[in-house]
This record gives C-alpha cells, structure tokens and sequence, in this order.
C-alpha cells in the first residue's frame, strides 16, 4: 500500500534542519549567498514562508528544501515551515 501524501506546517529547528540535510538525496550545489541572505531575514524574523515547502519521501530523505535548511542552520532560527511527506523524487 502507498503511504498516503500529507503537508503540515511545522517548526524547523537546527538540530532538526541538520538531520534532514545528512538525509538529504539532492545532488544540487548549495548557493552560499542565497542561503546567507535567507539567514538573514530568518533572523530578523521576516522569513516569508508563502510558497515554501521542504519535501521528503515515504522513507524521510530530504527530496527538496535543502537551501531552506542550511539558511535555518546558519540563522540558529527556528523556522515555521510547511513539510510535505510521502513525496517520490
């Protein structure tokens, strides 16, 4: 039976942020300018979420988001954001 797909709107934190990227299958470079430029806005706490959504599979590995996750590393913010499961790459 295939899980059935679900997005909730979460907090991600760091240590959370950090599990999901050593997670991660993407192969994508990570753009160090954006991901500081995120983190900035992180930590002034105006981050606009709108549109924003990490997604893993059925298995928990990171699919999309891995910029998002690194700018929350680097801000030391939590970060309420939207998380999709149960997605296939």
């Amino acid at each position: 039976m295939i899980p059935a797909r679900t997005r909730s709107l979460r907090d991600i934190d760091p240590e959370t942020a950090r599990g999901l990227i050593a997670n991660s299958l993407s192969d994508e470079s990570v753009d160090e300018s954006w991901v500081h430029a995120t983190a900035i806005q992180m930590k002034k706490g105006r981050f606009d979420t709108y549109g924003v959504c990490l997604e893993l599979d059925s298995r928990g590995h990171l699919i999309s988001g891995l910029h998002y996750l690194h700018a929350i590393v680097e801000s030391n913010s939590t970060v309420k954001i939207w998380v999709a499961e149960n997605r296939e790459p």
